[in-house]
């Protein structure tokens, strides 16, 4: 069967990525822009996200897109390459796992600097992906955090292109948004609420009688003198105010709860989670 040409384009396409989040990194309170997680995805080397402490199973690192994704490939710079001296002073993941929907493909990669492509071992498709750190090589100092300097995923052999320079800058308004929240049964949620880098939001609601066919609403957020708006499909823009409150679970790790007042649609007026 010979595809047309419009099809074959969309079937190549790659995604551009809606956010990259972790649950921490280094001198986040102190200094949160020194390593914050977009420098992943700056195309720069020389910049790095680390781990909050020596424990670098602690902070998963998560990558969204606002449509589904297949990744077959990961291309990755271990360590903190600013220089010699910092690559060789933080500890250098050496083995990770990528995982989204219900599987996961781990890969290692070696102790040097540059860029190294991994091929998994199994391609993967969703629109969350979660990268964790399974090992690595340590610093001399045991308590000295682990660090990656890039990260790119790649679909069929095309690197997911970068996010626009000026979408990387440090925001703190806009950084504690970013991401996926997620509503309904814990570890079963039946709605998501993603907000991405180029000012766009999508809200997923589980249709149960279809519940691989999500329903798709679809809209545009942005800050405004540090004042979140919102605009959905049938309304106007609406100012927002946004609450969050962060509570240990049960296992006592800390869980961000999210809730939207103001000019919002129905469908957001319920508390998100910011896990499954």
């Amino acid at each position: 069967m010979t595809l047309s040409p419009l099809l074959a384009v969309v079937l190549s396409a790659v995604p551009g990525l809606g956010y990259v989040q972790a649950t921490d990194w280094y001198e986040h309170a102190s200094n949160p822009a020194h390593f914050q997680p977009l420098q992943l995805v700056d195309g720069n080397l020389k910049t790095a996200w680390c781990s909050a402490s020596g424990d670098a199973q602690a902070d998963p690192l998560s990558f969204g897109f606002a449509t589904m994704a297949v990744v077959d490939e990961v291309r990755i710079g271990t360590g903190n390459q600013a220089d010699t001296t910092s690559f060789h002073g933080s500890a250098r993941p050496r083995k990770l796992v990528l995982r989204t929907d219900g599987r996961a493909s781990t890969f290692a990669v070696a102790d040097t600097e540059g860029v190294q492509t991994v091929k998994l071992d199994q391609p993967l498709q969703g629109q969350v992906f979660s990268l964790e750190v399974l090992d690595v090589e340590p610093a001399e100092d045991p308590a000295a955090p682990a660090c990656l300097s890039e990260v790119q995923l790649v679909s069929h052999g095309k690197p997911v292109p970068h996010p626009k320079k000026a979408l990387l800058k440090w925001d703190p308004q806009r950084q504690r948004l970013l991401g996926t929240w997620y509503a309904g049964d814990e570890g079963n949620p039946d709605r998501s609420l993603s907000f991405f880098l180029d000012g766009t939001w999508q809200l997923r609601t589980v249709v149960y009688d279809e519940p691989t066919r999500p329903r798709t609403v679809n809209g545009t957020w942005g800050l405004e003198k540090k004042a979140l708006w919102m605009k959905a499909p049938t309304s106007g823009k609406g100012r927002v105010t946004p609450e969050l409150e962060t509570k240990a679970d049960a296992r006592g790790k800390p869980r961000v709860t999210l809730t939207l007042k103001g000019s919002v649609p129905a469908a957001l007026r319920v508390p998100f989670r910011d896990r499954r």
